[in-house]
């Protein structure tokens, strides 16, 4: 049983939502096409009867809305954003609750994380075989905690988030499109707008010469996810501000 037929085996809101989503893409294509709820409705009852190739449509379906919903998240809702970016890079359940937690303690993390997740992406691999996302987050968690100062976790989340940084300039990224290949120039936009910018699904890396300090990256890249209140909170303002100088 692969994994996207145990996900329609147990009952789940998104699942049918991704089913629903595959069936207006698929019978939307053709004029002719019987609407979406009676192609539902007929599929369900074969499903319940248990007649053949019934299951294998509906994981075909499910297989098409959820890609869908996935392109979806990639737009600027934050919060989908955020959420996507979670289930797709953060394997360990822990993590997500520790961070839920901190969120509504500081509501201004979980936008300055949203903010983050899109910069990076939940694609970019980090050190060894776990994804730059999965890593940063585990070390603002470990950073947060660490911290006895109530007044300065924010400030130690933050600096964990970014403390791997100098990987964004220590990998050439690129990816394929139409005309050939591209290559994101570092900092210069979020790594998300730029794929979406050549309609890229996949990103590669090569390895290269980091062209500056980590703590130049760690700075470059705060000045892209932090707006002027999240430096204020965060007592993070003379960082950014000596290393734009």
């Amino acid at each position: 049983m692969d994994a996207f037929t145990k996900q329609i085996d147990q009952p789940n809101p998104q699942v049918g939502a991704a089913i629903l989503k595959g069936a207006e893409i698929r019978f939307s294509l053709s004029p002719n096409s019987p609407s979406v709820p009676v192609v539902l409705s007929s599929l369900i009852v074969d499903l319940v009867e248990g007649k053949d190739g019934a299951k294998e449509q509906v994981i075909s379906l499910f297989k098409t809305g959820i890609e869908e919903i996935e392109r979806n998240a990639m737009n600027d809702d934050p919060l989908l954003f955020l959420d996507y970016s979670l289930n797709k890079a953060v394997k360990t359940k822990s993590v997500q609750a520790q961070l839920r937690k901190i969120f509504m303690l500081w509501p201004n993390l979980k936008m300055v994380t949203e903010r983050f997740c899109y910069y990076v992406t939940p694609l970019l691999g980090g050190t060894g075989m776990n994804l730059l996302l999965e890593e940063s987050l585990v070390n603002a968690i470990k950073a947060y905690q660490a911290e006895a100062v109530e007044s300065r976790k924010v400030q130690a989340y933050v600096l964990g988030l970014v403390e791997q940084a100098n990987l964004l300039v220590s990998v050439s990224i690129k990816g394929k499109y139409s005309r050939g290949f591209v290559t994101w120039i570092p900092f210069s936009q979020p790594i998300t707008d730029w794929m979406k910018k050549y309609k890229l699904k996949t990103i590669k890396t090569t390895e290269q010469t980091c062209p500056c300090l980590a703590e130049t990256a760690q700075v470059l890249l705060m000045s892209q996810i932090l707006t002027v209140e999240d430096l204020e909170v965060a007592n993070l303002h003379f960082v950014v501000g000596s290393g734009n100088a």
